[in-house]
């Protein structure tokens, strides 16, 4: 399976890189926290969704985990129950952050834990 991800800065450039993608890709991955305004990334979530032509993974990650959204925690989590209220194929979530997402559709939820400093010894 090939994934690729987008990494835009702009609803209409993830838009175009997405169908472009798509030509070789079997799912694309929109990094939505490359997009530095909220309602900008909002936009390019909905485009994305609507013009998609393979499944989409949606991606919000924080700093903390090594992604490029540097704004309030309330913030990231609703631009990612937005994306599965739109019907994301699949959104993914950090460890820490699953509690807060409600899964109301047939989106599946990736779930994501970064540790840059060590391998966890217990993996179960």
């Amino acid at each position: 399976m090939i994934c690729i991800p987008i990494t835009a800065r702009s609803a209409e450039d993830t838009v175009s890189e997405m169908l472009s993608a798509s030509k070789y890709a079997d799912i694309v991955e929109l990094r939505i926290d490359y997009i530095p305004e909220l309602q900008n990334a909002e936009t390019c979530i909905e485009e994305s969704l609507k013009r998609k032509t393979k499944p989409v993974i949606i991606t919000n990650r924080p700093e903390r985990e090594g992604g490029k959204f540097n704004g309030r925690e309330q913030d990231r989590l609703h631009l990612l129950q937005k994306a599965i209220e739109l019907g994301a194929d699949y959104v993914d979530v950090e460890y820490d952050s699953i509690k807060q997402i409600t899964r109301r559709n047939s989106s599946k939820i990736i779930i994501s834990h970064h540790n840059f400093k060590e391998t966890p010894h217990n993996l179960s």
